[in-house]
């Protein structure tokens, strides 16, 4: 005879990331590691960015100790929402800006964050944005319509 078992009663995940070399959730109480079991574990929430609500995940590559988190604007309702950015030792991550439709984020190798929405391109110098919150932004001047990822290439010598 089959054994069935209840299933586990487990918050929303919203998004996933590896932070770390550690799976952590986005969840609706905040940004969770996750247990052992695949459950977020709500003692561990990340506090640099509060109780709240977060849909997107997005980590730092290699050496990179940053975590940047977004809460969707379409879901909350509201025409924007900040776009986090976290060092992983700053007691509350730093706000970039408020953004509308945020379809990708990427942190480059050489410190930028790269944000892309529907329909434009914006840099965000992490370094000197965390230190001083001058994140020295810009829109690039690209011919962008309706995009969905976006990412780095690293050219060869």
């Amino acid at each position: 005879m089959a054994e069935v078992s209840q299933p586990v009663a487990a918050p929303a995940i919203r998004d996933l990331a590896n932070y770390g070399g550690q799976l952590i959730a986005a969840t609706d109480s905040g940004i969770q590691k996750l247990a052992s079991s695949g459950v977020p574990d709500s003692t561990t929430t990340f506090s640099a960015f509060g109780n709240v609500r977060y849909d997107r995940l997005w980590s730092g590559t290699g050496s990179q100790n940053l975590l940047a988190a977004w809460r969707d604007n379409a879901l909350s309702g509201a025409f924007s929402e900040p776009l986090r950015l976290w060092n992983g030792q700053s007691a509350a991550a730093a706000t970039i800006e408020n953004v509308t439709d945020l379809r990708d984020l990427t942190i480059a190798p050489d410190g930028y964050l790269y944000a892309l929405s529907a329909g434009s391109l914006r840099r965000h110098d992490t370094l000197p944005g965390l230190q001083s919150g001058n994140w020295r932004s810009a829109t690039l001047p690209a011919a962008i319509n309706d995009a969905r990822s976006v990412t780095w290439v690293v050219p060869t010598p």
